[in-house]
């Protein structure tokens, strides 16, 4: 059942994070589901793009491409690799949203992992937030309240 809650928390996140539904679709006949015009490996590869941009920047758009590498590495549950981009990121350069938005994607990653506990060491933001990383904090937080017990 852990299992089952753990697919549901990925689904929710990944529907909240783009939206809701997908918005890039192949219309095919109507006998057949419409089907995502991302694939998998697409993913995989925008993430090595993000990654090799940010090996040729420096300072804010570094920061930007390792941020947006770590969040599509995350989706493809390749967790090591996007803890690897968070903790490339200069902090220095961040400000408080930013901060933010990287503690909440390690708190994810945490939970997708089945650690609830250090995610909700991480989720002990008491900053004002804006709406969608409010939302996501409040989301992750009730998901690892869950997945603690």
């Amino acid at each position: 059942m852990t299992l089952n809650l753990r697919i549901s928390a990925l689904l929710i996140l990944t529907l909240s994070f783009y939206g809701c539904a997908p918005k890039d679709t192949i219309v095919g006949d109507d006998s057949m589901p419409a089907k995502p015009a991302i694939e998998e490996t697409a993913t995989t590869e925008s993430a090595g793009k993000y990654i090799e941009l940010a090996a040729l920047s420096s300072g804010v758009p570094r920061n930007q491409h390792l941020l947006k590498a770590a969040h599509l590495l995350n989706q493809q549950h390749q967790f090591v690799r996007a803890e690897q981009q968070l903790l490339a990121i200069d902090r220095s350069l961040l400000n408080r949203n930013e901060i933010s938005e990287i503690q909440i994607l390690m708190a994810e990653i945490e939970i997708n992992r089945g650690n609830p506990r250090a995610a909700l060491k991480l989720l002990s933001i008491s900053s004002i937030l804006p709406a969608e990383q409010q939302h996501r904090l409040m989301r992750l937080r009730a998901q690892a309240f869950l997945d603690a017990g």
